[in-house]
């Protein structure tokens, strides 16, 4: 059942912090499903998904990260508060990450969905954003 308010400005703050929250949500979720769907062997590739603000991140794991056969996986946190302004980025900078990406005979180790584990990914981003923005504001509507 929807809230009820006697100010407006109230309601407008509980949906903009409900927005925010949903987004924090969604971005996470995102770098979350690219770092465990990506094809791994030391895991350099899958931990190097990188959420930033405004502008690409730079930042990538060393090439010695781990040895071969690792399966090292560790996904890179954003420290600061993720809101729903500005515009964000999720980059990975491994050099090899966009032939990973799109060339199915790189990719073929991809988990959950084989040589397609980007297109997949990016294809259901609407959808995730849909159902996580919904769930956050269903409860002011």
């Amino acid at each position: 059942m929807a809230k009820q308010y006697d100010d407006p400005g109230q309601f407008f703050e509980d949906v903009l912090n409900a927005t925010d929250e949903a987004w924090s949500e969604y971005v996470q979720e995102l770098q979350g499903q690219l770092t465990s769907r990506a094809p791994i062997d030391t895991g350099r590739l899958a931990s190097s998904f990188y959420i930033s603000k405004n502008r690409p991140s730079k930042n990538v794991r060393p090439e010695d990260w781990a040895q071969a056969g690792a399966k090292k996986q560790v996904l890179p946190k954003y420290q600061r508060k993720i809101k729903f302004d500005g515009t964000w980025y999720i980059t990975n900078n491994v050099p090899y990450a966009v032939r990973v990406a799109k060339d199915p005979a790189f990719g073929k180790n991809g988990r959950g969905f084989g040589s397609e584990w980007y297109n997949a990914t990016v294809t259901q981003a609407d959808k995730l954003w849909d159902q996580t923005a919904a769930r956050f504001l269903r409860k002011f509507l």
